[in-house]
């Protein structure tokens, strides 16, 4: 059977090594639709590229420290998160994490040391690898496998080509991270697909309204000349009925009109030897309803997201107060739920535990100072609460009593 012709009808990506053996995208069948895939999508989608961006630049300004003292941040490894490489500082490292996990679905975090040196003591340089280089033995499984099989997984391989040049890594090497849930095609647990497949359609659609619009702006101006004679009507124009054009007046008005545009305009003066009708052929932008597709597709990508839609600046309030608030809610939702996969990962990968596991904090932030804001005004308005209730005859165990009974919790 020909395992390469049937793979490739299936939608799998295969490569025959010169050993024989076979590698393929298990797994990684990303969504397409009229040409697209979730990444040229969100390349050319100002709606997804928009959200995705601005998350990740909220994510970039994260501050590292080990164990649960933020002030622990002058450690040997958080000087490296400050340079995870010497191509990446910081934030280019979380931009790029972000990139990859939202658009390819997973992100594979790859840790390089010193020879037979593995430990995070001895750790050099973290990159991120772009998923949709990584391929996988055709006979790799890692569902149905006893716990004790495990050690053998982590001496799994998986194939990393870039411009023909292959790289082997072990399983057992990568930090792995998921977007959505993992194992959820064909089977195989060290992939997910995009969330972006979900909307691709819809996004495509707005791709292609702003296309349209495009074409529409350029071809401003296109006019139709025909023959006419006088209709009944004093001073109304109609069609002659089929009748052709003067040569030589047909000649006249494209040599002067065809130049529309950012050319037309130099001379607009005909002379004819009959009568001529004029229409526009211009289209009308509003005829595009490229309004009502840019709104279903932000639409859309907030719900994929799962994230309101005022948190897309198409939607959002313009007020200074409304936008902090949507950043925190970004911090709070898919930005936590990043960096959260970032430093479990990370920790399970080296065993850290106590005051070595790596953690992060946002409160430096405009934006989380917002909450701390509330915090303080919550604990002023119970103090004041107390206050007056201590006033009315009430000792301090009847006041808390009573506000707790209100659902307040002190």
């Amino acid at each position: 059977m020909d395992w390469n012709g049937f793979l490739d009808k299936m939608r799998f990506s295969a490569t025959r090594n010169v050993d024989g053996s076979i590698w393929y995208d298990l797994g990684r069948q990303a969504a397409s639709f009229d040409g697209y895939t979730s990444v040229s999508v969100a390349m050319n989608n100002p709606v997804i590229f928009g959200l995705i961006d601005r998350i990740g630049s909220l994510a970039s300004q994260v501050e590292f420290y080990q164990g649960d003292n933020p002030d622990n941040n002058e450690t040997d490894l958080i000087e490296l998160m400050e340079m995870p490489n010497a191509f990446q500082s910081k934030q280019d490292f979380i931009k790029e994490l972000t990139w990859q996990r939202f658009v390819n679905g997973f992100v594979y975090t790859i840790p390089i040391h010193p020879e037979g040196m593995n430990d995070v003591k001895n750790l050099d340089s973290l990159y991120n690898l772009s998923s949709q280089h990584i391929k996988y033995n055709k006979e790799f499984q890692t569902k149905l496998l006893l716990r004790s099989e495990f050690d053998e997984v982590k001496d799994k391989q998986f194939n990393y080509s870039i411009d023909g040049k292959d790289r082997k890594f072990n399983v057992g090497e990568v930090i792995a991270m998921y977007d959505v849930a993992n194992g959820l095609t064909k089977d195989f647990l060290l992939t997910s697909p995009s969330r972006i497949d979900s909307c691709i359609m819809p996004a495509v659609n707005m791709i292609k309204a702003l296309e349209a619009q495009n074409v529409i702006i350029n071809s401003n101006g296109r006019e139709l000349f025909s023959s006419a004679q006088k209709s009944g009507k004093t001073g109304e124009m109609a069609f002659a009925g089929g009748l052709p054009m003067d040569g030589k007046d047909k000649e006249a008005i494209k040599r002067v009109t065809e130049g529309y545009g950012l050319t037309a305009g130099k001379t607009r003066s005909i002379h004819t030897n009959q009568q001529v009708a004029w229409e526009s052929l211009h289209i009308p932008l509003k005829d595009l309803g490229l309004k009502e597709t840019i709104d279903l597709c932000a639409a859309l990508v907030a719900t994929t997201f799962n994230v309101p839609k005022e948190v897309i600046p198409l939607f959002g309030d313009s007020k200074y107060e409304n936008k902090k608030w949507a950043e925190v809610f970004l911090i709070q939702t898919p930005i936590k739920q990043l960096m959260d996969d970032f430093v479990t990962s990370f920790n399970n990968r080296y065993d850290l535990k106590g005051e070595e596991r790596l953690n992060y904090s946002f409160d430096h932030l405009e934006a989380m100072q917002m909450i701390e804001d509330m915090k303080a005004n919550k604990a002023f308005k119970i103090s004041q609460a107390l206050k007056n209730l201590k006033d009315y005859g009430m000792d301090d165990a009847a006041s808390l009593e009573f506000l707790e009974s209100l659902g307040i919790k002190i």
